[in-house]
């Protein structure tokens, strides 16, 4: 890629080049294309976030793929989280946040 090519033209061509790849990759590790496309979509978004910023990326299928690891891996545990939390918890989510009492009111 040359200095003259914009950051779109080189995001959009590192799409191009990669984002199968990525896909395939997310597909293997989620097993639900829906999700795979999700998190490519963020890996490549994060990718346009870093270059905006100015920052070099020297080898970017490297990077790209392991951005896409990360936030999998961010996933799964943010799932697991949600998953393992009892019913008894979920339960108390549900139930509205009491308030504070008016002041002047008796307490017994």
């Amino acid at each position: 890629m040359t200095e003259s090519t914009s950051l779109d033209e080189q995001i959009g061509e590192i799409f191009t080049a990669l984002r199968a790849q990525v896909f395939n990759y997310l597909l293997s590790v989620f097993g639900d294309p829906n999700e795979a496309e999700d998190v490519t979509q963020d890996a490549f978004l994060q990718l346009y976030r870093t270059r905006l910023k100015g920052q070099e990326i020297q080898n970017p299928r490297f990077w790209i793929f392991r951005m896409a690891h990360n936030l999998a891996v961010n996933r799964g545990r943010r799932a697991q989280f949600v998953s393992t939390l009892p019913m008894e918890t979920w339960d108390q989510l549900k139930k509205p946040y009491p308030t504070r009492p008016e002041s002047g009111t008796a307490h017994s």
